[in-house]
């Protein structure tokens, strides 16, 4: 089986951005926003016998950020035996988005102590209506997770960093990033469906600021 490894990246996605917010424009306004937690990620790829998600096969991916979950699965009906991107046999037949709160998640203590996820997710299908350019989306049903992830190897760090500065108007804007994790082996079922692969375990801490004039 081929395994898919899987970044932070959808992480950054969760933290809130304050570019749209409609202010008084004689006031002048600072926001701060800060976040840290324990984020989870790993993949999941392989023959499916889900009742919910279309196909008998799925690729994707799922993060967990303190007990919320989101991710997504793309979803192939596959000849016995084949495997999308390798094999010819496989029908895409399109993505499924997840979503969940208020999740299970525990951790051993110990240096590599074992991390498990369990609750329950739900999954959307999408269209895309040409005429209004819209995104569609329409609820397929519960599935049931349970993931263990278990770490190995030394602790990762990563750090990301950007500013704008405008001054002509006084307006600036500061992000900051960073992130310390291990890698993981994954095991457990998605609505009764192997989980086999890879994943990560660590903590995120993220600070953003805006100064409007």
């Amino acid at each position: 089986m081929r395994h898919t490894t899987r970044t932070l990246t959808a992480a950054l996605l969760a933290v809130p951005l304050v570019v749209g917010m409609v202010l008084p424009s004689s006031a002048a306004t600072s926001v701060r926003i800060k976040q840290s937690g324990k984020i989870i990620a790993f993949a999941i790829e392989g023959p499916e016998t889900s009742d919910t998600v279309p196909g008998n096969y799925w690729s994707g991916n799922v993060d967990v950020m303190g007990k919320d979950a989101m991710g997504y699965l793309a979803t192939f009906e596959c000849a016995d035996g084949a495997i999308p991107w390798e094999d010819e046999g496989c029908d895409y037949l399109g993505d499924v988005w997840l979503e969940g709160s208020g999740l299970s998640v525990t951790t051993a203590k110990g240096k590599n102590g074992a991390t498990k996820v369990s609750g329950v997710v739900n999954a959307y299908s999408s269209s895309y209506d040409e005429e209004t350019g819209e995104e569609d989306y329409a609820e397929l049903g519960e599935l049931t997770l349970q993931a263990t992830l278990s770490t190995y190897g030394k602790s990762i760090r990563s750090t990301e960093s950007s500013s704008f500065n405008d001054p002509n108007t006084g307006e600036s804007y500061r992000y900051r990033w960073s992130q310390t994790f291990k890698n993981a082996n994954v095991t457990g079922t998605l609505d009764g469906s192997s989980i086999d692969g890879d994943g990560i375990v660590g903590s995120y801490r993220g600070m953003q600021r805006m100064n409007l004039p």
